[in-house]
């Protein structure tokens, strides 16, 4: 069997010149930033290891049309549609802060930006730069747009390698602070909801585990929905003989479905089982009884996914930055 050779990459003529990337890309671009005898020795590498310039990626630095794309997470929402407050919340911080950089926003899906090249797509299109709303599982598919000069910043959970810029909550930290409290009033048995495959539920659960010392069940459900999670509550209650104390939600729309579930089996809140969500959305505040949960600053996310991308598009490089989580004790 044969195997194809992986073609070389920004990152890899980085590291033969002995250069950083963006030095690579501003090098194969002629910018007179960098001197003419970095830029022969760059341009001699990737001639010799058939480099080959990705203009689509080029035309995303060269031409400002004062477009945005944000791009969305969509498989990890329910239906594969925008549903939850929290989402609702950041987008319209981005929206806020583009329009404040005299920027316009082009709304895409992750099934539209898979449809064809994703550089070719947002050439077409006349886009400056991207912001990933949720990385989707794909870190390998980023860290090639990384490669290739695409400018680009992801609001989720930091990446374990460097690429490229992630801007995201203290997940760790939020599910530290619920298990603290949890042991504070005094709880034994514990319960997390959340999909598995999701990359920030999962650091959330992680910091969670780490601090909590009693019994644990982890419950995984299909998508953040309401009904997912009330229906997976629902089931487990019904094929148990006992019920948790207190019940960790990876998000404020996960939890008003599991204190709906609860409800429906008779049990007081927060007197039989606490319950603690995650985002601080508008709904964790109206609804009866208001919910106890972390809190995640959508207004400062939003500015600085802007500005960290503005940069970007400039040729700067920025480092991934996580954001403070608070916990907000209401009536749950």
């Amino acid at each position: 069997m044969t195997h194809k050779k992986r073609p070389i990459g920004m990152v890899d003529i980085a590291r033969l010149a002995g250069v950083s990337r963006p030095t690579v890309s501003r090098a194969l671009q002629g910018s007179p930033l960098v001197n003419e005898e970095t830029k022969e020795r760059i341009r001699e590498i990737a001639l010799r290891h058939g480099y080959i310039v990705n203009r689509s990626a080029q035309n995303l630095r060269r031409k400002r049309n004062n477009v945005i794309a944000v791009v969305i997470d969509f498989p990890h929402l329910p239906e594969s549609r925008i549903s939850d407050p929290f989402h609702f919340e950041l987008l319209g911080n981005i929206s806020n802060e583009l329009a404040n950089q005299g920027q316009d926003v082009l709304l895409c899906s992750t099934q539209s930006v898979h449809s064809e090249p994703l550089e070719q797509m947002l050439s077409s299109k006349g886009v400056d730069g991207i912001i990933f709303l949720g990385q989707s599982g794909e870190e390998g598919e980023l860290t090639s747009l990384a490669n290739n000069g695409v400018p680009f910043v992801v609001w989720g959970a930091e990446p374990q390698k460097k690429e490229y810029c992630v801007v995201g909550s203290n997940n760790k930290r939020g599910g530290k602070l619920v298990a603290k409290r949890f042991t504070e009033l005094g709880r034994t048995s514990a319960m997390f909801v959340g999909p598995d495959d999701h990359d920030e539920m999962k650091l959330r659960f992680s910091g969670f585990s780490s601090e909590w010392k009693g019994a644990l069940e982890e419950l995984a459900v299909k998508d953040i929905s309401f009904q997912s999670s009330r229906d997976a509550v629902l089931h487990w209650l019904d094929s148990h003989d006992w019920h948790p104390d207190a019940i960790f939600a990876g998000s404020d729309t996960m939890a008003i479905g599991v204190l709906s579930a609860l409800k429906a089996k008779g049990l007081s809140i927060p007197s039989d089982c606490t319950v603690c969500g995650y985002d601080d959305s508008p709904i964790s505040i109206y609804h009866s009884p208001s919910l106890t949960t972390v809190k995640q600053d959508t207004s400062a996310a939003g500015i600085l996914l802007v500005a960290k991308l503005m940069k970007i598009i400039e040729g700067e490089i920025q480092e991934s930055e996580m954001l403070r989580t608070e916990l907000i004790e209401r009536e749950t």
